[in-house]
């Protein structure tokens, strides 16, 4: 409608005005008949061809019908032409003010963002104070634990919640101390008497006298029962704290199959010990002669006929043996404290329970605390426990030492 302004000026009265911008003005009577039917006073939009210097494009004609005085005009915008805002200073101040209003709009966005993210950092530090607080009293051996409890938010009471749950568990450890340092000294005083009467009763014994034997299997079972105390005792207290000498493995192995052959007194069983060199470890003796004791002694004793073999190396012991093996329906529960294999498993081949005369707890006695101890050495020592079943029946027990 300016540029209709524009023309008359410029050129009078004609009927067809042509502006750079891509606006073409027609007085009705000149203009195609397809824009006499369609032309309305409200602006139209249709897609049309452009014959151009790179061919032919697609372009959107922009159309409405103009009254001017007793004349009518249809006007016409090709959209995709640059349009040349000097001529049109009304449009040219609208188009400034948009891009004034947008560079302001964006300004006002990244400062509402960069606001919003102080504020969150700022209220987040003071929210996660307290939490961090309390992650720092209970890595402290809960030392500030105290002043947090009084708080009156989420984070007192969760303070309040572990300060007697801690408690508790102090009380706990305490008892459990406690117990055990009561029983070993209350067991060392009937095994110094149980001692004593046994080396008495050693040397009143003639050298051929057929007590001998019984006579030593008190002596042994009475030292062995004082190495197990001080290595229970051993386990109670901290790792950190216990001193670690250099220890040889192949001693301990040799010692323990040694005092554990009358297992296989009766049984056609052969034992072994396969090390190419002397193997040494930092523990506590007494805790891997427990270990390695009860795997050697639960090889001997599920093991009726072949062969226990105790292979050592510069990483790993292992003990492997031909025995009755454990049942799958049993591997969850291997490292329980007195779980035991009993007539309700089923045997793992035919899928039927075990009947009493395959009862592995008619034929051992055992209270099924003997995996659970080791287990609990293992993690004492930092060190670790496997298992695996052999292809051919039996099972290989494996520490990985340090």
């Amino acid at each position: 409608m300016q540029q209709l302004d524009i023309s008359q000026e410029k050129y009078g009265d004609r009927s067809i005005y042509t502006a750079d911008p891509g606006i073409k003005i027609y007085r009705y009577d000149s203009a195609p008949t397809n824009l006499q039917t369609t032309a309305t006073a409200t602006v139209q939009e249709k897609s049309v061809t452009i014959d151009g210097e790179s061919g032919k494009t697609h372009g959107n004609l922009h159309f409405f019908a103009y009254q001017q005085g007793n004349q009518t005009y249809i006007l016409t915008y090709l959209e995709g032409v640059e349009m040349v805002m000097s001529h049109y200073p009304v449009l040219e101040i609208f188009e400034n003010l948009e891009d004034i209003f947008a560079d302001t709009l964006r300004v006002a966005v990244i400062l509402s963002l960069l606001i919003a993210a102080i504020f969150s950092h700022l209220s987040s530090k003071q929210i996660i104070k307290p939490l961090l607080d309390l992650k720092k009293a209970v890595e402290t051996d809960h030392s500030n634990l105290t002043e947090l409890t009084h708080l009156p938010s989420e984070v007192g009471v969760l303070a309040r919640a572990i300060d007697e749950k801690n408690h508790k568990l102090e009380q706990y450890l305490k008892r459990e101390q406690l117990f055990t340092g009561d029983v070993s000294h209350e067991l060392r005083t009937p095994l110094t008497i149980i001692m004593g009467a046994f080396e008495v009763l050693a040397s009143q014994l003639p050298a051929d006298s057929h007590l001998n034997e019984f006579t030593n299997r008190i002596g042994t079972t009475a030292r062995e029962t004082s190495e197990i105390i001080t290595a229970l005792l051993l386990l109670s207290r901290a790792p950190e704290k216990l001193d670690a000498p250099q220890t040889s493995i192949n001693s301990i192995a040799l010692a323990e199959v040694q005092r554990l052959t009358y297992l296989l007194r009766y049984k056609t069983v052969t034992c072994e010990i396969v090390a190419e060199q002397e193997y040494s470890a930092y523990v506590r003796p007494e805790l891997l002669k427990m270990a390695l004791g009860n795997l050697i002694k639960n090889a001997f004793q599920y093991t009726d006929d072949g062969e226990v073999t105790i292979t050592i190396d510069d990483e790993k012991i292992m003990v492997t043996d031909t025995g009755l093996g454990i049942p799958e329906a049993m591997m969850p529960l291997l490292y329980e404290r007195f779980e035991r294999l009993t007539h309700d498993y089923q045997d793992e081949g035919t899928g039927i329970a075990l009947s009493p005369e395959n009862d592995i707890n008619h034929k051992v006695e055992g209270s099924g605390l003997g995996l659970s101890i080791v287990q609990r050495i293992m993690s004492h020592m930092g060190w670790q426990l496997t298992h695996q079943a052999n292809p051919s029946g039996g099972s290989t027990f494996i520490i990985y030492y340090k």
